[in-house]
């Protein structure tokens, strides 16, 4: 019996101490685990903190795009680009403070820009110099996750643009010539220069008309909406350069093309809005216009939908009858503007100057305008009836100024035909005397001695007295006569 327990002892024991280094060593492998476990939390919690660091503090960067070498006088807009580092995830708000300093200036500022997406340059700050010279521009972001992260400078060379020689040109290149009632229009202006330019452009109607204002751009290519009121309608686009540097050639800073605005296509089906056109543009020497004579006119015309293709032009009265030759124009190309000039003969024989009518006859259409012609003809008699007039007054004048002249000769001499005659005779001798005394002097004053003598004969004069002393003298020389002729006897 004591054989049998102790085998059994052994195995028991055995068991024990298994089961014992069973559980030391389940203990120390999960022990490993959690070890291991713990060091793996703690690089990922690394990682993350590493990812969000990033993530937070590098969301914007910060780039100068404004030129090195920029003008005076033009206002710069685009000072940076910002770029979103964690598009497209997320939006950002960027604030940049900057900075523009030389040596005896500084100016400070900044803007704010919110929900910016991949990337934003314009309206990123302002420049505008009125003086040249050189500059330093610095700026500095900060976003809502992070600090000031860094600063970028770059220096600026300001010039004098009015000083710099340029030969700048514009053109305009339009997708087509025909457009529909608001149908978008672009507007493709040209330059061949790269200097900073401003853009002066404006729509007016085949009359004058402004369509649209006139509106300046920096930019060359526009975009637009047109709108007819009738079936259809001509405009002009009007563009204008204005170059910052010294342009040394104006000629070819201007541009002008003609486009035709129509109802949509079903109207035009439906209507048949294909009218032409004909627009008088202009008569030269309006002011000039005389018969006998030829006019210039200068007009536009476009020929639609139409079998006619002549155009008559000439000039009518007021009761329409004509006085001017007729002129006649061939249209014979559809859909194309033509400008023509042409001459109308007027007709030599005229009634008098005043209002004429020009017309314009063809294609369906009646075009008229008001001249006015000058009757030369006309014109030469009035001015000599004129001139009849004015010398029939004068001979009139003077008629009437000589007779009152004699009369108040005889009036003022006295009343008998006694003193008339010493008044005569005094006058005769004082013009001998006066002539007499002028023989060895100049010629100009021989001529003022004549105009007093004329006035004195024709001057009144206080004559009483003098003619009853000189009748007294007469009476006495006749006595004197009278006791010679007995003495003698």
């Amino acid at each position: 019996m004591k054989r049998i327990k102790k085998p059994l002892f052994n195995i028991a024991l055995f068991l024990v101490m298994f089961s014992l280094f069973g559980f030391v060593v389940h203990a120390n492998i999960e022990q490993e685990k959690i070890i291991e476990n713990e060091t793996l939390n703690n690089t990922i919690e690394q990682l993350n903190q590493t990812k969000n660091k990033i993530t937070y503090e590098n969301k914007a960067n910060l780039t100068i795009i404004l030129p090195k070498l920029i003008y005076t006088k033009i206002k710069y807009k685009k000072l940076f680009r910002i770029d979103n580092l964690v598009y497209p995830n997320h939006k950002i708000n960027v604030s940049v403070n900057y900075n523009i300093t030389s040596e005896n200036f500084t100016e400070n500022k900044g803007f704010v820009l919110y929900n910016i997406n991949k990337y934003k340059s314009a309206d990123t700050g302002e420049l505008y110099f009125n003086h040249p010279g050189n500059y330093s521009l610095c700026g500095v972001i900060e976003t809502n996750y992070s600090e000031n992260k860094g600063m970028v400078c770059q220096n600026l060379t300001v010039l004098e643009i009015s000083n710099i020689g340029c030969d700048t040109n514009l053109d305009l290149n339009l997708e087509d010539k025909y457009f529909y009632h608001e149908e978008k229009l672009s507007l493709k202006f040209k330059t061949n220069s790269s200097w900073p330019l401003i853009l002066e452009y404006w729509i007016e109607d085949l009359f004058g008309n402004t369509i649209r204002e006139k509106s300046n751009s920096t930019t060359m290519n526009r975009q637009l909406t047109l709108k007819t009121q009738g079936g259809i309608e001509i405009f002009k686009i009007y563009g204008k350069l204005h170059a910052g540097c010294n342009d040394t050639n104006l000629t070819n800073n201007n541009v002008l093309k003609e486009i035709i605005i129509l109802k949509n296509s079903t109207e035009l089906e439906t209507n048949n809005y294909l009218e032409s056109i004909i627009s008088i543009e202009q008569v030269y020497n309006e002011k000039k216009l005389k018969f006998g004579k030829k006019v210039k006119v200068k007009t536009k015309i476009l020929r639609k939908n139409t079998s006619k293709s002549t155009i008559q032009a000439y000039v009518v009265n007021k009761d329409e009858k004509k006085v001017s030759e007729i002129t006649k124009l061939g249209i014979y190309s559809k859909n194309v503007i033509q400008e023509i000039s042409f001459y109308i003969n007027l007709k030599e024989d005229c009634k008098s100057t005043r209002s004429y009518t020009l017309i314009l006859e063809g294609l369906g259409i009646i075009k008229k305008q008001k001249i006015r012609i000058t009757c030369e003809e006309r014109k030469n008699e009035k001015k000599e009836e004129k001139n009849n007039k004015i010398t029939k007054k004068q001979k009139g004048n003077d008629e009437t100024k000589s007779k009152n002249q004699k009369k108040d000769g005889i009036e003022g001499s006295g009343a008998t035909a006694i003193q008339l005659q010493l008044n005569t005779s005094l006058s005769k001798n004082s013009s001998l005397v006066q002539v007499n005394n002028l023989s060895g002097n100049k010629r100009n004053h021989e001529e003022k001695s004549n105009n007093e003598i004329k006035t004195t004969i024709y001057r009144k004069q206080n004559t009483k007295n003098t003619t009853k002393w000189l009748l007294i003298l007469l009476l006495c020389l006749n006595l004197g006569l009278i006791a010679l002729k007995r003495g003698q006897i």
